[in-house]
């Protein structure tokens, strides 16, 4: 079975405008649990905004300010538009989930707006399109004190086979899916 981007997409997503503050963006992000946030100017979708960008690039910042205790460093008065991604990469809802997931991958980023005729219809993450090819069937969380319970509960230890640093040799070991 084919999946599109509209089968699995956040319909009408929450938007900021690039004159939005990183402050409410971070606040946004926090209050509304989500991790991008488009930009939108006069209807038209002009960037993307992510945790990352209000994070990382302030750091740098921060950084420098903080020896000058400076409000500017909280981002009060930085804007969206001095730290969103732009242009803004984009789908459309009728391009499968195997394109946009190959377009994530290829350009390096974690979200794809979604258009219609030019129009903000939805937004596609990686998370996603992990749902549509994890399986999700629905798994009882183990008891507490379990090695996989984590905060509210974890799903069931699968088996996987990987090497490397700090792993002893090859062989099966236990990974746990998380709940999110």
């Amino acid at each position: 079975m084919t999946v599109f981007v509209r089968d699995l997409m956040t319909r009408q997503p929450i938007t900021v405008t690039p004159g939005t503050s990183v402050m409410e963006v971070r606040r946004l992000l926090r209050v509304s649990g989500i991790r991008h946030v488009p930009v939108v100017d006069d209807d038209t979708v002009v960037g993307m905004v992510s945790d990352r960008d209000v994070l990382l690039r302030d750091r740098e910042l921060v950084d420098g300010l903080n020896r000058l205790h400076s409000d500017f460093a909280d981002g009060r008065h930085r804007r969206v538009e001095d730290v969103m991604s732009a242009p803004v990469v984009s789908v459309a809802a009728s391009t499968t989930a195997a394109a946009a997931a190959a377009m994530l991958r290829r350009e390096h980023i974690s979200a794809l707006a979604v258009l219609e005729d030019g129009r903000l219809v939805g937004i596609a993450t990686t998370t996603d399109l992990l749902g549509a090819v994890i399986d999700e069937d629905p798994v009882a969380p183990p008891a507490p004190g379990h090695p996989s319970h984590v905060g509210r509960g974890a799903g069931t230890p699968t088996p996987a086979s990987r090497s490397g640093p700090g792993t002893p040799g090859r062989g099966a070991h236990r990974v746990f899916r998380a709940p999110w």
